[in-house]
């Protein structure tokens, strides 16, 4: 479990800087865009279970194992688990880095096995298939390139869904081969964090879901199968469709900065979205904040972009906010 740009001071873009060696084997905006990616290497969770019990039991753990150590690919323990040295593990004061890159759930843990008795699935019937699944291009032009809207009737079963596999390829998905090697659903927000579909809905009703992690004009197949409690899975349901061209921006919206210092490229609203980008981003509370940001922003720079005397009082609250994230940034 991974996430870009989780900086600390072992892992930073000071100690592994955007690789530019062999010429040629890096892909040049990796060099002259953005900021380098490599920041604290993935967490490992482990649970040990047993097999064999006469009622359901669940194994559970709320602390990583180890790391992936390093992301220097020369070194002899590359791809072997490493202690958390170096990594951070407050989630209190870093959120999303070290064992908080997975949630902390009610019950006091974070990764689950669950084991039921051999004897508990033995008359199980498979989930029926979904109907009626339709994948349509997103609402906001904006984002019809890189989300889709996903709907689908629910499957029924005689213990109950248990959850929902919605998976994404370019290429077509027909088999349950085809079907593994597709990439999971992805949330139609800016982290992009795994589609957890509802399961609530009884047999036959709709249920509707966002579909984000795609690219431009580019022809997806989609398909989506039900799994029960035994693991037991339904018949595959498939659709396609084509996401758009993407309409770009000149850069990455600030929407209330840009309507109050008037452009997209003022040296204030370029403060901002790096600290968007460099301290927002690399955690789950900061992408929280931009997502609801982009949500509210556009309707409020709305406002304030006709009125001269309300952009002058957003650039006066800017102002301390602007000054804040320059001293945070250096």
């Amino acid at each position: 479990i991974n996430v870009e740009g989780d900086y600390n001071p072992t892992f930073n873009d000071k100690t592994y800087p955007t690789p530019t060696k062999p010429v040629g084997g890096w892909d040049s905006w990796a060099m002259t865009f953005g900021y380098p990616y490599r920041g604290q290497p993935s967490v490992v969770y482990c649970t040990d279970f047993q097999l064999g019990g006469a009622a359901v039991e669940s194994f559970t753990s709320d602390t990583p194992t180890g790391s992936a150590g390093t992301w220097d690919h020369t070194d002899p323990k590359f791809g072997q688990m490493h202690p958390m040295t170096g990594m951070t593990d407050d989630p209190v004061k870093a959120p999303g880095s070290g064992a908080d890159r997975l949630l902390l759930m009610e019950d006091g843990y974070r990764f689950k096995v669950v084991v039921k008795p051999p004897m508990s699935c033995k008359a199980n019937t498979p989930p029926s298939a979904v109907s009626d699944l339709v994948v349509e291009k997103y609402p906001n032009k904006l984002h019809t390139w890189q989300w889709a809207k996903v709907r689908f009737l629910a499957a029924s079963d005689d213990a109950g869904i248990a959850r929902y596999d919605l998976r994404t390829a370019t290429a077509p998905i027909t088999d349950e081969t085809s079907f593994m090697a597709a990439t999971p659903a992805k949330q139609a927000t800016v982290a992009a964090d795994e589609l957890l579909v509802p399961t609530e809905a009884k047999a036959g009703q709709p249920i509707d879901v966002e579909l984000g992690g795609l690219l431009a004009s580019t022809h997806y197949y989609v398909a989506v199968r039900a799994m029960d409690g035994c693991t037991s899975t339904g018949p595959l349901k498939t659709a396609e469709f084509t996401t758009t061209e993407r309409i770009f921006a000149t850069v990455t919206p600030c929407f209330v900065a840009t309507a109050a210092f008037g452009s997209p490229l003022a040296q204030e609203v370029g403060f901002l979205r790096r600290f968007r980008d460099r301290q927002l981003s690399s955690n789950e509370l900061g992408r929280r904040f931009v997502s609801a940001y982009y949500a509210l922003g556009p309707v409020l720079a709305d406002w304030i972009r006709p009125h001269d005397d309300w952009r002058a009082a957003a650039r006066f609250v800017l102002t301390p906010i602007i000054d804040f994230v320059r001293w945070l940034d250096d």
